[in-house]
């Protein structure tokens, strides 16, 4: 079946032109350019706040303290808890800087009611804010408009925040039949956990049920697939010295759990996004994995690689690929994870070679269609992101409610999050959001949630909290004719 699914994420893919120049570019050229992109949006929405005789001005305009204007500029949140390398050499010394680290690693949240908001303008003249703004809901890089009067020299009092209008939203399209999209992150495969494929057997023998089968457009698996490297917490939690060599996951993880997901899932296509902690770049956006960590290897054996070490025969990463992925004649091909039965087999379902399905390595963020229906999402580094710069116990879908009223996927780019300095003829920003979704979807959280926001003037969006696998074992399906979404649990636990 045709399920009209269409890639729209070609906006993330990096440049060639962009290429040569990410690594002596300064950051101050792109927040120029999401001024830019953003300003035209503010200032259609202040049209309608405010009223439509509002102009905006620029701090160094200001004429009269009663005056009221609009400012066009970018949020600066000045943070206590947040680390600051040469503070911290200053006051400790180095001895202190892995301390300060792994704290913050550590903080469910950086934010303190002592926090502070600072607001630079294009001309790059700087203001303290108070008033009607809590510094709670906004992180530094965030380009809005602020509205009220300036109380002193450097004081502003706010009246109203205006973020950009709303992109264009397209009414979502009324199926006449079920058609299903799979979601689930967070396996984070490592030697010790290899028994997490044995779960994948229940949700294969599912997914070929009358109700789902021929009925899945795509199994979206939303990053952390496999931990790649040993010491990767270290990584996290301490400041390592440059040149200094990190050991390799020796285990191939990222290799068995594509093949993993390849056989136990013959007949759905699946996306493959990166997260934190798979074999890619972490700045934003990731871009797609190599495709030889998706390609269906013969992996050797623990014995046969130890008999080659000792011989000086080891070869590195010259596996033979298979012709025929399905074709399993023995157990021996599930090795670590030590499944019972070959139900993957393309007899079991009479799945014949044309029409098995491969693994597609994309983006993060990911935009695509199914059926004209949009979805929008990340492998969840924005949403975590957001959630250590704000109050303590905010929800998941409150976060991710308020990255679109941002107009921006990964906000907390580039000041906490990491991101490509891009500078594109266009001056576009490749992360600001130029159409309204009507999924948007966030993985590797602590757990399922979802519902439905109401921007108005019809434009509804489903939310959707996609949960960490190697917690809750559930998966997460969406029902696009209906627009529900709903958790599976593994039968292992139910």
């Amino acid at each position: 079946m045709d399920f009209q699914y269409v890639n729209c994420s070609n906006r993330y893919l990096l440049e060639d032109g962009d290429k040569p120049n990410f690594f002596t570019r300064q950051y101050f050229n792109y927040y120029r350019m999401r001024h830019a992109h953003f300003h035209p949006r503010i200032v259609e929405n202040a049209k309608e706040i405010i009223g439509h005789s509002i102009t905006p001005i620029t701090l160094g305009d200001i004429k009269s303290s009663s005056e009221k204007v609009l400012v066009i500029g970018c949020l600066m949140k000045k943070m206590k808890n947040r680390q600051a390398v040469l503070r911290d050499l200053e006051d400790h010394g180095n001895d202190q800087i892995e301390v300060q680290v792994k704290r913050e690693h550590d903080l469910e949240t950086l934010a303190l009611d002592s926090d502070t908001i600072d607001f630079e303008d294009y001309h790059k003249q700087v203001i303290t804010l108070q008033g009607n703004i809590d510094h709670f809901n906004f992180v530094t890089g965030l380009v809005v408009g602020i509205y009220g009067n300036q109380i002193a020299g450097n004081i502003f009092n706010v009246d109203k925040i205006i973020f950009p209008s709303l992109p264009p939203y397209i009414e979502r399209p009324m199926l006449q039949r079920d058609v299903y999209v799979v979601f689930a992150s967070g396996f984070n495969i490592k030697p010790e956990n290899f028994s997490l494929f044995r779960e994948l057997n229940y949700f294969s023998q599912l997914f070929s049920t009358e109700k789902y089968y021929n009925n899945i457009a795509r199994i979206i698996f939303a990053g952390n697939n496999a931990i790649t490297f040993r010491h990767n917490q270290t990584i996290l939690n301490n400041v390592m010295p440059i040149g200094v060599s990190i050991e390799v996951d020796e285990n191939e993880c990222a290799l068995k759990a594509s093949n993993a997901f390849r056989r136990y899932f013959p007949n759905i296509d699946a996306d493959i996004m990166p997260g934190d902690v798979d074999p890619c770049s972490l700045m934003f956006p990731q871009q797609p994995m190599n495709e030889v960590l998706l390609v269906d290897y013969d992996l050797p054996k623990d014995d046969e690689e130890k008999e080659e070490k000792k011989k000086g025969t080891t070869k590195k990463q010259e596996y033979d690929t298979k012709v025929e992925t399905f074709k399993v004649k023995t157990n021996e091909k599930l090795e670590g994870f030590d499944a019972a039965k070959d139900f993957w087999m393309a007899e079991s379902y009479g799945i014949s070679k044309k029409n098995q399905r491969s693994l597609n390595p994309v983006t993060n963020p990911y935009i695509f269609k199914v059926m004209g229906v949009e979805f929008h999402g990340t492998s969840g580094q924005n949403v975590n992101a957001f959630r250590k710069l704000t109050k303590l116990g905010k929800s998941t879908l409150e976060i991710m409610k308020e990255i679109l009223e941002t107009c921006h996927v990964v906000p907390t780019a580039p000041d906490f999050t990491d991101c490509f300095p891009y500078s594109r003829k266009d001056g576009s920003d490749p992360l600001a959001l130029d159409s309204l979704p009507h999924v948007f979807f966030a993985g590797n959280q602590k757990e399922f949630g979802t519902q439905i926001v109401d921007f108005g003037k019809g434009r509804k969006v489903r939310l959707i909290s996609i949960p960490k696998y190697d917690e809750t074992h559930s998966m997460v399906v969406i029902n696009l004719r209906t627009l529900e979404a709903s958790t599976i649990v593994s039968k292992h636990l139910s």
